[in-house]
């Protein structure tokens, strides 16, 4: 595994620093606790915050390699750099800066560990259709489908034999920053600025989607995601981007204190496991009241870490077999 970026980032560094105290720190505020005595506010190192170790860290059949980290960073996160200073620093956004910053966001939305859960679920629920003692025709469409995009799937006797992991996760991930992209090819993201005294914070889902669900009503499943829905990406803590998915409308403005605050609102009501504010922010404390779970905790913390051990001793096996 040389030259392979291990610490793979699902918030970009260069996007925390927006929101960083010293340039280098940020305060986190966590909704699960171990215990009581945990402080509110932790200050956390940018360099080694908003990363899972070797999610992105992938087997082609003869190696290890982190191409997906690679190409976040050289073809979203490197173009989005010059785009989003422009935007921190209120800036005109120009129709290249619209391109890189869209990549950017959809990056956020599909990098995210809410994300990750909703892709988990969905092929939790999807692919058990594959393990079946009876194959019809469409079953065997399906699995040569996956088969041929080489995931670990097996077929024996009886059964088709596959595992819901990384490898699938990695190629759902893929194909939702696909479908999140080509909706953003005719969106325009305004800059918003917010009076001085709203500070709206960010989290480890840090954008905002307002779509519509089976009901006509409104709610923040991410993979609700299309034209009509809303899309709200803090860039600090008083301005952000701002766009309807399918609108080249620009929403260019300025709120005042009350209107920044309906803006936090929807930040504060759409969090995963944590807060990130430039400042000890109390109405968060008080408005999201955190969990004290010592077990909860624990299974949290090794949820990740199980999710790769089972791509490397299981799935990596499973792959070589194939080739």
């Amino acid at each position: 595994m040389a030259n392979i970026t291990h610490n793979n980032h699902y918030l970009s560094q260069m996007y925390l620093k927006n929101f960083s105290y010293d340039g280098k720190n940020i305060y986190v505020y966590n909704l699960l606790v171990p215990n009581s005595k945990c402080p509110l506010w932790e200050s956390k190192c940018i360099k080694n915050f908003g990363s899972i170790k070797d999610i992105y860290t992938t087997f082609d059949g003869e190696e290890y390699h982190d191409e997906l980290e690679k190409m976040f960073a050289s073809d979203i996160e490197s173009p989005a750099k010059k785009s989003l200073d422009k935007a921190v620093n209120g800036e005109i956004l120009n129709e290249e800066d619209n391109e890189n910053l869209s990549k950017f966001i959809a990056l956020h939305i599909v990098r995210s560990p809410a994300v990750f859960t909703e892709l988990m679920e969905y092929a939790n629920e999807m692919l058990p259709l594959l393990v079946n003692s009876s194959f019809d025709e469409d079953k065997i469409k399906v699995y040569k489908k996956f088969n041929d995009i080489d995931l670990p799937f097996k077929e024996t006797d009886e059964i088709i034999q596959f595992i819901v992991g990384k490898s699938i996760y990695l190629k759902l991930l893929k194909i939702f920053n696909n479908k999140c992209n080509k909706l953003f090819k005719n969106t325009k993201f305004s800059l918003v600025e917010f009076d001085n005294n709203v500070n709206i914070p960010i989290s480890d889902n840090p954008v905002v989607v307002v779509s519509q669900d089976a009901f006509n009503r409104p709610c923040y499943d991410k993979l609700l995601i299309n034209n009509g829905s809303l899309v709200f990406f803090p860039v600090s803590p008083n301005k952000a981007l701002l766009g309807v998915v399918g609108s080249m409308r620009d929403m260019s403005s300025s709120f005042n204190f009350e209107e920044g605050n309906i803006f936090k609102k929807m930040v504060l009501e759409n969090p995963c496991g944590y807060f990130i504010s430039k400042e000890k922010d109390s109405e968060i404390v008080h408005l999201c009241q955190r969990e004290v779970n010592q077990k909860l905790f624990a299974d949290q913390l090794s949820s990740f870490s199980d999710f790769n051990r089972v791509y490397f001793d299981k799935e990596v096996n499973m792959l070589k077999q194939k080739h």
